[in-house]
């Protein structure tokens, strides 16, 4: 009786083991994950923030590289916090952490505006007719030419990208699967924005996986 006693401490004890084990974050990608130290986190985000027990990118400027300082309002290394941290030709900083060419219009030159797609100084537009293509339409409200405003913008380019991302203004595969019509590629990769045979291992028939390009092997 008493080495079955001991035997079912001994598998408890195991048990308990094994369950926070499995309670770390996965090694092989780390982010967000929660965690009690730096073991516990992934490549990808590789320090426990002890008051939020998540892993994140950087707890300070020491942890980032390539001169990049660390955003500790989102735990990110970035390569600027302020427009003193940037210099000529992109002295300005960007909400993302950039350095830039503009983050306003008072950044540029006369008859210039700052496209803020991707912070560069533009000339402005009124019209369509002051466009060119690629950039063959007038977003009047910020004054400058852009890929497109809505889906019928990109019928031009043999329904390659068909599909207008607003958030950035240009034509895109997708915004979601039911941009993908084909069932060879039917599942839209959402941060690249074209359509894939899989997004994840569990896409893919039993013994193949997901490879970064969106088809199964």
């Amino acid at each position: 009786m008493t080495r079955l006693l001991s035997c079912m401490v001994l598998l408890a004890s195991l048990s308990c083991s094994s369950s926070k084990s499995g309670s770390h974050v996965d090694g092989t990608t780390g982010g967000g994950g929660a965690c009690s130290g730096d073991g516990d986190c992934g490549p990808m985000a590789p320090y426990c923030d002890s008051s939020s027990h998540t892993c994140v990118q950087c707890i300070t400027t020491t942890n980032c590289g390539n001169g990049r300082m660390c955003n500790t309002t989102n735990n990110t290394c970035v390569q600027c916090l302020m427009d003193g941290d940037c210099g000529a030709p992109t002295p300005y900083c960007s909400p993302m952490g950039q350095c830039v060419q503009c983050t306003t219009m008072a950044n540029c030159g006369a008859m210039q505006t700052c496209n803020t797609n991707d912070y560069r100084c533009v000339a402005t537009c009124g019209s369509n007719a002051d466009c060119r293509a690629p950039t063959a339409v007038c977003d009047t409200t910020m004054m400058y030419c852009v890929q497109c405003l809505a889906s019928t913008d990109c019928t031009g380019n043999a329904g390659l990208a068909p599909i207008c991302d607003t958030a950035n203004d240009t034509c895109v595969q997708c915004l979601m699967n039911s941009d993908c019509t084909t069932t060879e590629r039917p599942k839209c990769n959402t941060t690249d924005h074209f359509c894939a045979q899989c997004l994840i291992d569990a896409d893919c028939p039993m013994g193949m996986t997901c490879s970064p390009e969106g088809t199964c092997r």
